[in-house]
């Protein structure tokens, strides 16, 4: 990945400060206060709040189009603001007046019959100057979460839970790569939550700086390796196309193989020596041709036959092949059937939590269905008590079938 020179940019001087590193090495962008006024390309004004997080090149800080007072925490906006220099956000913001426009969303959502699609819509670009220095900027949706917090609480995730996020993915994917873009960055502080019931979340893939064409008027690129693309990504997570500088839509497919693993296992078998490319390269390679052997490492005492499975088909992938992405879906489908789920296009975070609530659910029905059974039959007994006629055999094996219970009549008496 190419990286900012470690200078300071026209305007602004480093004397006696400290330049800003990001942990990918990049230098990043001096912090913009809270309360600071933007002005987009369309002349609408935004207050910037606090910085939340800190990306490869620059923060990502709140938003608010109320610019009369301070952003609030709970905002519904978020800048991302950088070097005006730096391509990423420059190539984030392109890849996103294609993909992220709502009319183009909500079109393919209606083609594919789907209820969502995890795709942020892009709210305003802009430029603008802070002490000599300028800044380019986007402004996008805020989400409550990021699936990398969730794993450092929980550590890992329910198999199935990974194979839903995955379904949601693979539509993400299929319409960035509909467009001739790769991701190239799936990771899960790239993947963003939102509840959407007490249960249920919706997902989001975001930060496009590393999106890249594949394709160019419907025509692919020639696979040809290109060094100054060569390890593009985050490490643990590059493909093996991606080692060598090569875009391909298989390579975003494999990003997603290398992550599912690393979610329910919590290591891959090459993170123990990420600074060299090489061996990283070379161990990769090692295990995507011997497919049975990578699970059974990561996976010594269950082995998911699923994973495997999606791992095999996008490791067959020809270099310029379009994916069959609902055979892929498939796949993870069926995991998901084979453990009792059944995906209704939601994902469901805490699976074990789901699946207790849900057989609480059908025990409370049942004890519903047998307090009515008894109450019906009481109700009976009372009524023809009162007549000083007690219910014959038949009628009450009338209500018991009525009733659709199996319990004996012996059981009221």
């Amino acid at each position: 990945m190419a990286k900012h020179k470690l200078s300071a940019p026209s305007g602004e001087s480093v004397k006696n400060k400290q330049p800003r590193i990001s942990v990918s090495g990049n230098l990043l962008a001096g912090k913009l206060p809270a309360g600071e006024i933007i002005t987009d390309n369309s002349g609408k004004m935004w207050r910037i709040g606090k910085s939340i997080a800190v990306g490869g090149f620059g923060d990502i800080y709140l938003a608010s189009d109320e610019i009369k007072k301070p952003v609030d925490r709970n905002s519904s906006y978020v800048v991302k603001a950088e070097f005006h220099t730096n391509g990423t956000l420059y190539t984030e913001r392109h890849c996103y007046s294609r993909i992220g426009k709502i009319e183009n969303i909500k079109e393919w959502m209606k083609c594919k019959s789907k209820r969502w699609l995890g795709v942020p819509t892009l709210i305003a670009t802009g430029k603008h100057v802070f002490k000599g220095t300028m800044y380019r900027f986007i402004i996008i949706e805020r989400f409550k979460d990021s699936l990398e917090n969730l794993l450092k609480r929980q550590g890992s995730l329910h198999i199935s839970t990974v194979f839903s996020i995955g379904i949601k993915l693979l539509d993400i994917l299929e319409y960035i790569h509909s467009f001739g873009y790769i991701h190239g960055d799936i990771k899960a502080s790239n993947i963003l939550i939102h509840p959407a019931s007490n249960e249920e979340i919706q997902i989001y893939l975001v930060d496009y700086g590393l999106a890249t064409k594949f394709a160019v008027n419907g025509v692919h690129k020639e696979e040809k390796e290109d060094k100054s693309r060569a390890h593009s990504g985050t490490t643990e997570f590059i493909s093996r196309d991606g080692h060598k500088g090569i875009i391909s839509r298989r390579s975003d497919l494999e990003i997603l193989a290398f992550n599912f693993v690393r979610w329910m296992c919590h290591k891959l078998p090459w993170e123990d020596n990420l600074n060299d490319y090489d061996y990283v390269h070379e161990r990769k390679s090692y295990f995507m041709s011997r497919i049975s052997h990578f699970i059974q490492t990561c996976f010594p005492h269950n082995s998911p036959e699923d994973l495997a499975s999606y791992i095999s088909q996008v490791a067959n992938l020809d270099y310029d092949e379009k994916p069959d992405y609902d055979f892929l879906r498939r796949i993870l489908s069926r995991g998901l059937t084979s453990r009792g789920i059944i995906y209704d296009d939601m994902v469901i975070l805490d699976m074990d939590q789901h699946m207790n609530r849900r057989s609480m659910r059908a025990a409370m029905r049942h004890t519903q269905k047998t307090v009515t059974t008894l109450t019906t039959w009481e109700q009976a007994r009372s009524h023809h008590s009162a007549a000083e006629t007690r219910p014959t055999d038949a009628m009450l094996k009338q209500m018991k079938l009525d009733c659709g219970t199996s319990h004996p009549v012996a059981t009221i008496g």
